[in-house]
């Protein structure tokens, strides 16, 4: 917090650069750890639901 207010009273651009450039480094590692997270959900999801597809097909062909 110190740091931050340190850089905000600042008047020296390269400090301000440097801050920008690690909040917009931190941002993007966030944003690219919740694609791939949500993306590996979405492949979760869809292989349950072929699962349980196959599933009923079986109980489907057993039953006839």
């Amino acid at each position: 917090m110190v740091t931050l207010l340190t850089f905000a009273n600042s008047s020296d651009a390269t400090s301000r650069k440097i801050l920008m450039k690690k909040i917009t480094s931190m941002l993007l590692l966030a944003f690219a750890l919740v694609s791939a997270l949500a993306l590996s959900g979405c492949n979760t999801v869809r292989g349950i639901g072929q699962d349980v597809q196959r599933a009923g097909s079986a109980v489907s062909n057993a039953a006839q």
